[in-house]
């Protein structure tokens, strides 16, 4: 059966069991072609399901782009605060090796002066080197050369570093290399300390078999004390030990100092 009904740009559609013919006068195909309601219907369908699926693509794709974005934001944050930790601990370490140079260059100067003393006058003789401004007089030389000193590299971001395996945090590799070159070089500071204790012993012991302790200072009889053979050995190798561990302190002083220089970059150029 075959019912004309009219249709918006037709001058006449009728309205088939199988769709809608068109007028042969109007825009539609001359040969009646009908295009299907349930056709119709399931282009109408797979759009909107086209629709959907762009939808839930994107969103994803913009899911995965928030994650990493964070992700990213977060490992920049973490190699920040590490990177920061570092320079805390190397600045530390650099007052230490400083310090710990200054003093051992001091030590080195009081057995000299100890060693350059004859055993019948407790005067520096003639042309003797007193290293003034460095050690004053016999009496502190005893004195300085009996202070111990020690080497404590801070490695609280390094243990921090290791024990959780954040390594990778530090992105640039020559920076990571170079942090593991340094924290390599101040494990022999228990090597420096090892050195220096032994010799601090029996040069202690020693001075009270004689009766007398590196505080008494002017109190100790030189020329009386110096004139000991093994006595003189004793303060001979703590000068060659202090000159050491000077040489080492002035060294890794140079290292932390460059590497200070570095991590100050990479920060600022993190910001």
């Amino acid at each position: 059966m075959t019912i004309p009904c009219p249709a918006p740009g037709l001058d006449v559609a009728f309205l088939t069991g199988s769709g809608i013919a068109s007028n042969p006068s109007g825009p539609y195909p001359a040969d009646g072609t009908t295009v299907g309601l349930s056709t119709l219907s399931k282009r109408v369908r797979w759009l909107g399901i086209m629709v959907e699926g762009v939808a839930i693509v994107t969103s994803i794709l913009l899911a995965f782009g928030i994650d990493r974005w964070w992700d990213e934001r977060d490992r920049r944050e973490r190699e920040t605060i590490l990177l920061e930790g570092f320079l805390e601990d190397l600045r530390l370490d650099s007052l230490d090796y400083l310090e710990f140079a200054d003093h051992n260059r001091r030590r080195v100067a009081a057995a000299k002066l100890l060693l350059d003393q004859p055993t019948d006058s407790c005067e520096a003789p003639e042309g003797a080197d007193t290293a003034p401004g460095i050690v004053s007089s016999v009496g502190d030389a005893f004195f300085i050369l009996g202070i111990p000193a020690r080497l404590e590299t801070v490695l609280v971001s390094y243990e921090e570093m290791t024990a959780t395996g954040a390594s990778r945090v530090v992105v640039d590799p020559l920076l990571r290399r170079r942090l593991a070159s340094y924290y390599a070089l101040a494990r022999d500071r228990s090597d420096i300390n090892a050195s220096i204790d032994p010799g601090l012993q029996r040069y202690y012991a020693h001075l009270e078999t004689l009766g007398y302790a590196p505080s008494d200072r002017d109190r100790i009889p030189a020329s009386e004390v110096l004139g000991d053979a093994s006595l003189q050995a004793k303060i001979r190798n703590m000068a060659r030990i202090a000159d050491r561990a000077q040489d080492y302190g002035t060294e890794m002083l140079e290292v932390a100092t460059v590497l200070i220089r570095d991590l100050e970059s990479q920060l600022a150029s993190m910001r």
